[in-house]
């Protein structure tokens, strides 16, 4: 598989299952709820918004490792097109705060749309900070362990693909969670922070 069509792999199925949270969420609504509600109390803080906060960790970290992996690494610049995604999905954790002010109205008051548009694009980061570290890790096995393609994987290798897979299905389930309890009713409204 060619790097382009790994990050294209990548980016599609981060937009796709952030946008299966969003919508699932959005159908488990309260009745009334609509888009163009306002939501003028979303606020971002480094403790209540921790998924935020743990993909824009995840994208730097991630890429400072894989641009010297592949200054180091004389493969196909596999590590510099994640570099550059793994930049792209850190832009995008600062980016949905910013959306959802930019589609405030006059009075700066947010709306619900607004802000499950933000939602959507920290979970599309997420969840593409997670499979590009997967796919580079794969890289990384193949080159180094002779792994999966070549033979066994290391000890260490087969832990960290463990640990992604397991992540998959928690963050889902913390911004399902975090979405649906918002959505239920207006009284939720005040005080949401961002996922």
């Amino acid at each position: 598989m060619s790097a382009s069509s790994e990050l294209v792999m990548v980016l599609s199925i981060g937009l796709a299952l952030a946008f299966v949270v969003v919508w699932s969420a959005w159908l488990q609504r309260g009745s009334g709820i609509t888009a163009k509600d306002p939501l003028a109390d979303a606020s971002f803080d480094f403790q209540e918004s921790w998924l935020s906060t743990f993909t824009g960790l995840i994208a730097i970290l991630g890429t400072i490792s894989i641009s010297s992996f592949a200054f180091i690494s004389s493969g196909s610049g596999t590590g510099t097109s994640f570099t550059i995604l793994s930049l792209f999905f850190a832009l995008l954790v600062a980016g949905g705060p910013l959306a959802f002010k930019a589609l405030a109205s006059a009075n700066g008051t947010g709306t619900v749309g607004g802000f499950l548009l933000a939602a959507a694009a920290t979970l599309w980061a997420a969840f593409g900070v997670i499979f590009s570290l997967g796919m580079f890790l794969l890289e990384i096995g193949t080159q180094v362990e002779g792994g999966f393609e070549g033979g066994e994987p290391g000890l260490a290798t087969f832990l960290m693909m463990a640990i992604i897979v397991i992540l998959i299905p928690m963050i889902a389930s913390y911004a399902h969670s975090k979405l649906t309890s918002m959505l239920k009713g207006r009284k939720a409204f005040g005080g949401v922070s961002f996922l």
